[in-house]
C-alpha cells in the first residue's frame, strides 16, 4: 500500500469448531487508510477510508479478503500461488444447494453473436432445461446452501458468503470448510450439466487450433473499468529510454477493428500473430500491438500482456466439443448425447430411398420445365416425397 500503515499482525488461528478435532492455520492482517474520491463529488471532494488486507493460510490453501485495496496491489503476493480452477471453485456448492442465480458464457464463435445469458429464480436446478446446456459455461452462481447464501465467481476464484459481520474465528472456520470442499472437488449434478473444464496439459496434446476470436467489446470495457489509457511507445535513435504518447480514439478503434475479424489458425499462426502454448493455457503474440502499452498514470504495461492476462480471446479446435474460453479449456461432454437425442426423435421413410434429387433438376428433366408449366415437384424428388407423406402437417421445417 502506497501509504504509512500499521505493522502486519501475524498469528496462529484455530480454524475448526467443536466437536471436531482442533485444526490450526495462520492469519495475517494489515490495516491502513486510503484517500478516495466519491463518485458523486465530481472530483471536488476526497475522503479518507479504512483499508485492510486479511490473509488466511491452511494446508497449501490461502484466501485473501480485501477492503478498499485493489487486487493489483497484491500481485507480488499472488505470484506465489495458483488460483483455484473453474472446476474446484464451483465444487463448493453441494448437491442440495438451491440455485438462485446463474450468469453463464455461451460457446459461440460469432464475434457479434450472443455471448452470455443470466437466469434468476427460486430453484433453477429444477427449472432450467438441460438440452443444450453443454454449450454454456457458468461464470458465477448464487445459491442457498444449507441455510447459507453463497456465491462463487469462477473466473476470479471468488467465494462470497452473505450475512452479518462476524468475528475472525468464525471467518477461519468458514475458510476451513471451503478448503475441505475444494480438496474434495465434487461437482454437483446441476453444475455437471454444463461444459466441463478439463486438464489443459493432458487434453491439448490431441487438439489442433483452428480459429481464434478476440473479445473486442470486452477489451474496451475492461480498459474503461480498470481506468487504463492506451499509449504508443517510441524511442529515438540511440536513446536508452522509451517515450509514450497517448493515442487517439480512432487509432484504438482501428486496432480493435483488425482484431474483430475471426482469425483462422494454420500451424499455430494466424493473420495478426501466433498462438503459443503456456503452462495452463494458450497465449497470443501480436506483433502489430507490441508498440502499444497501458498506463494508469504511474506505470506502463504491455497491451498484449493485458489481453493474455485477462483472457480476452477464445480458441476453437478441430474437435468441436473443445474450446478455450476465459483462460480455461472446456469440453462439451453432452454433445454426443444431444446428437443421439435428436436422432431418436426422427422416423425413417422407406420411400426416401427412391429420391434422386432435392427439387427439380433442369439438366436431367425432359422436356425442360418452365415456370409456366411447373405445377408440382417430380415424383422422385425429396420435396414431392415429403409433400405426399406430410401434406397434412401444420408445419414442415427444412434444415440444411
Amino acid at each position: 500500500m502506497a501509504n504509512n500503515c500499521r505493522p502486519i499482525i501475524r498469528a496462529k488461528l484455530e480454524l475448526s469448531q467443536p466437536p471436531s478435532a482442533p485444526c490450526f492455520g495462520t492469519v495475517s492482517f494489515v490495516v491502513g487508510d486510503v484517500i478516495k474520491t466519491p463518485t458523486f463529488a465530481c472530483g471536488n471532494l476526497n475522503e479518507r477510508v479504512l483499508a485492510y488486507v486479511l490473509f488466511l493460510e491452511f494446508d497449501g490453501y490461502s484466501a485473501v479478503q480485501l477492503r478498499n485495496v485493489p487486487v493489483a496491489e497484491l500481485e507480488p503476493l499472488l505470484d506465489y500461488s495458483d488460483f483455484a480452477s473453474h472446476a474446484q471453485i464451483t465444487s463448493v456448492l453441494s448437491d442440495s444447494a438451491n440455485i438462485l442465480k446463474i450468469a453463464a458464457r455461451i460457446i459461440n464463435p460469432a464475434q457479434n453473436g450472443l455471448t452470455g445469458r443470466a437466469y434468476e429464480g427460486t430453484s433453477l436446478q429444477n427449472e432450467m432445461p438441460q438440452f443444450g446446456s453443454g454449450k454454456t459455461i457458468p461464470r458465477s452462481l448464487k445459491a442457498n446452501d444449507g441455510g447459507e447464501t453463497i456465491s462463487v465467481t469462477a473466473g476470479a476464484s471468488r467465494i462470497t458468503s452473505y450475512g452479518q459481520a462476524v468475528r475472525l474465528n468464525v471467518v477461519g472456520s468458514w475458510f476451513h470448510r471451503m478448503c475441505t470442499r475444494l480438496q474434495q472437488s465434487r461437482q454437483s449434478r446441476f453444475v455437471s450439466r454444463f461444459a466441463k473444464p478439463v486438464i489443459f496439459e493432458r487434453e491439448i496434446q490431441q487438439l489442433t487450433s483452428q480459429l481464434i476470436v478476440f473479445d473486442t467489446v470486452g477489451i474496451r470495457t475492461r480498459l474503461s473499468e480498470d481506468g487504463l489509457t492506451v499509449v504508443k511507445r517510441f524511442r529515438k535513435t540511440n536513446a536508452r529510454q522509451y517515450s509514450f504518447a497517448k493515442i487517439t480514439d480512432s487509432m484504438l478503434d482501428h486496432q480493435l477493428h483488425l482484431l474483430g475479424n475471426n482469425q483462422i489458425v494454420l500451424d499455430k499462426k494466424f493473420e495478426l500473430g501466433v498462438l503459443s502454448r503456456g503452462r495452463k493455457k494458450l497465449k497470443v503474440d501480436l506483433p502489430s500491438l507490441k508498440a502499444y502499452a497501458l498506463t494508469d498514470g504511474t506505470k506502463h504495461n504491455s497491451l498484449v500482456s493485458y489481453i493474455n492476462s485477462k483472457d480476452l480471446f477464445s480458441v476453437y479446435f478441430d474437435s468441436t466439443e473443445y474450446v478455450q474460453l476465459g483462460g480455461s479449456l472446456f469440453r462439451d461432454g453432452g454433445l454426443i448425447a444431444e446428437v443421439e437425442g435428436v436422432i431418436s426423435a426422427l422416423s425413417p421413410l422407406a420411400t426416401m430411398g427412391s429420391a434422386d434429387r432435392e427439387k427439380v433438376d433442369i439438366s436431367r428433366d425432359r422436356p425442360h420445365p418452365t415456370k409456366a408449366t411447373l405445377s408440382n415437384f417430380p415424383s422422385t424428388s425429396v420435396f414431392d416425397i415429403v409433400e405426399r407423406n406430410y401434406g397434412g402437417a401444420d408445419y414442415i421445417f427444412a434444415t440444411i
